[in-house]
């Protein structure tokens, strides 16, 4: 659990950032690796492609791939911990968004800019320019596992470091946000759900999430991810008592009458009528 003294922005500012994620998104190009290909000192010329051999066969890499790769390599050789190189890790993982080494060096340099921080505002300025640009990734590879596990990463090490270092300081951005944008795209998205059960359970934000799933479900209501998601928010409530769960099973119900071979429905209703019995000791 994170310190009570970290506090949420204001509801204006999430409406602000949903449309500067959007932009970033849209600003997000395979073509800006060229450009630090021209300006980054050291770049190598040479291809990436294996020569063809009697024993070897080639290796086939795109254009893009290849030259984000030459620039990755230049920017590992260089080693340098500013925000410079996030901008160029940006570009090089709009090419190659699945690189895990490249996601492991911008976490290390997005680390270093945070412990380098004077203050839980520079701390909170970091972070959510980070959460913003890696948040544009996440919504063009919403599937990639790495970028969510990156903001992850990212979340964690900001709320250990602003509580320790400066005793809280403002939350720079609420993940329900980008989980919401990213479902809205794909509302089944396994890698989106098991972000967002993390990020709720991490910072005790349960309450409002059965209001969510609902407004899943009656979208989809075979959406079995959205299923899973609501017993965990209703398991897990503080209040959760039989009179709940029996107010669950009516809900299931309320699917069932549509169409009983909703599976998913059927589901949760079983594990709601199971919720409170004790177990078979006989067994």
């Amino acid at each position: 659990m994170i310190s009570s003294h970290l506090a949420y922005p204001s509801i204006p500012a999430e409406r602000h950032l949903r449309a500067e994620i959007r932009k970033a998104e849209e600003n997000l190009s395979v073509n800006d690796i060229y450009a630090w290909l021209e300006n980054l000192d050291g770049v190598s010329a040479s291809p990436l492609s294996t020569p063809v051999t009697n024993t070897t066969m080639r290796t086939p890499f795109s254009e893009e791939h290849e030259v984000a790769t030459r620039v990755y390599d230049s920017l590992l050789q260089r080693s340098e911990m500013t925000s410079t190189s996030l901008d160029i890790l940006w570009s090089v993982l709009a090419v190659m968004p699945t690189n895990y080494t490249a996601w492991v060096y911008r976490r290390t340099v997005f680390r270093s800019l945070l412990h380098a921080s004077r203050s839980a505002l520079e701390c909170s300025r970091i972070t959510r320019k980070e959460l913003v640009d890696s948040g544009a990734l996440a919504l063009r590879y919403s599937k990639n596992f790495q970028v969510w596990n990156h903001r992850n990463s990212v979340v964690s090490s900001y709320c250990s470091h602003v509580s320790e270092t400066f005793g809280g300081g403002e939350v720079p951005l609420d993940e329900r946000l980008l989980c919401d944008l990213a479902l809205s795209a794909d509302c089944k998205n396994y890698h989106t759900w098991s972000y967002r059960k993390w990020f709720v359970q991490r910072l005790n934000l349960l309450e409002g999430e059965s209001g969510v799933t609902e407004m899943q479900l009656k979208n989809d209501s075979f959406n079995n991810s959205a299923w899973c998601h609501r017993y965990f928010a209703i398991h897990n409530d503080p209040n959760f008592s039989p009179v709940l769960a029996e107010s669950e099973k009516n809900f299931a119900h309320s699917f069932l009458k549509r169409n009983r071979c909703n599976q998913a429905a059927q589901g949760y209703l079983s594990a709601m009528e199971n919720a409170f019995e004790s177990p078979d000791k006989s067994v």
